[in-house]
Order: C-alpha cells, then structure tokens, then sequence
C-alpha cells in the first residue's frame, strides 16, 4: 500500500494538468514503514520520456541529500487510463513503484499505482488516503 501526502499529490498533478496533451514524470520519495507500507513525502521533476541514465543518478542524490528513499516514477497518461502501457513493464525498474495520473482536456484525473510482480508483469498497488496511513 501507498500513502501520499497532499503536497506532493497535488505537485504531481499540478504537473499532469500543465503538461496537457504531452506528458510528464519525475520522481517520488519517501519512507517505507517496517509493515512495507509507502508513505510519498516529496516529488521531483517533472520532465519529458524517456527517462536517462543521467535522471535517475540524480533521483538517488536527491534521496540521499534529502534522506528518504526514491520510490519510483509518476507519469501523466493524457487521455488515456490510468492502467500501464503494454510497453512499459518492458522498460520498468523492478522494485519501483509507478504512479499514473490519466489526465484529459476536461481535466478528470484518476491516479493509479503499479508494481512490477515476480513475472516482471504489472500488480496494482492500493493507494490510501494520506489521513488513514
């Protein structure tokens, strides 16, 4: 399970509706409790794909300096759902979790959560309220 703070949902999709029609991502930090349960503290980026080598060394300087953990990616799907792209388990990081925020003109937001499973398929990830986490 995720929780995500307000401020950096409300960065991530602030960035999604800017972006729109093209799309966006950066990078999500945190703690993870001792039960395995996610908590999002800050985001970085927002930038275009594909991610390099380049953004995700600085993603890790950014935990570092910051201490807390880079726990993955968020991207904007504009008009499309909020499920990955066929394609995108192909590129993913296993042990990153993905944030999607589908994005459209009338600006309707649903955000999911993904991670990779054993069989490097996508398992969607329970996203909880901040105030219950």
């Amino acid at each position: 399970m995720i929780a995500i703070q307000p401020k950096p949902n409300d960065q991530m999709i602030s960035d999604a509706v800017a972006a729109y029609p093209n799309v966006c991502r950066g990078f999500f930090y945190g703690i993870i409790n001792h039960e395995g349960m996610l908590r999002v503290t800050h985001v970085t980026g927002s930038g275009s794909l594909p991610l390099t080598g380049a953004d995700l060394l600085n993603a890790e300087k950014i935990a570092e300096e910051n201490q807390v953990t880079l726990l993955g990616i968020y991207v904007s799907h504009p008009d499309k759902s909020s499920l990955p792209d066929p394609g995108e388990a192909s590129i993913a990081k296993p042990g990153f979790h993905y944030i999607i925020i589908s994005v459209s003109a009338e600006v309707s937001i649903i955000t999911s959560c993904w991670k990779l499973n054993s069989q490097l398929e996508f398992e969607q990830v329970k996203i909880l309220n901040f105030q219950f986490f």
